[in-house]
């Protein structure tokens, strides 16, 4: 796939995209699919609005209201779903997921 170069995005201020489970839930492959919706959701927001990403931030709640929250940067600022994706696949591996049951995503 090629990338256009961003011409007139600007750095975006703050948004935030969420979703709770309906059950807790031990299972990696839908906790990263869930992850891939958000992570689309707030690339077409991005788009829509004129605004690129600079970094992303990843916040995991886990049942008993803990919670586990990692920010990474961006090689440069983005609004591509594939550069998007593996920064959050990226941040999502660092926290190590082995048997916490998450409640959802931020």
């Amino acid at each position: 796939m090629l990338h256009r170069p961003l011409e007139s995005a600007q750095p975006a201020r703050f948004h935030n995209r969420h979703m709770r489970f309906a059950r807790h839930t031990l299972d990696c492959a839908a906790a990263r699919a869930a992850l891939l919706d958000l992570v689309v959701r707030l690339g077409l927001l991005l788009r829509w609005c004129g605004q690129a990403a600079r970094a992303l931030t990843v916040r995991l709640t886990f049942a008993g209201n803990g919670s586990w929250e990692k920010t990474r940067r961006l090689a440069e600022p983005s609004v591509h779903d594939d550069d998007l994706r593996a920064l959050a696949y990226q941040v999502m591996d660092a926290a190590g997921l082995q048997r916490g049951r998450l409640t959802g995503l931020t």
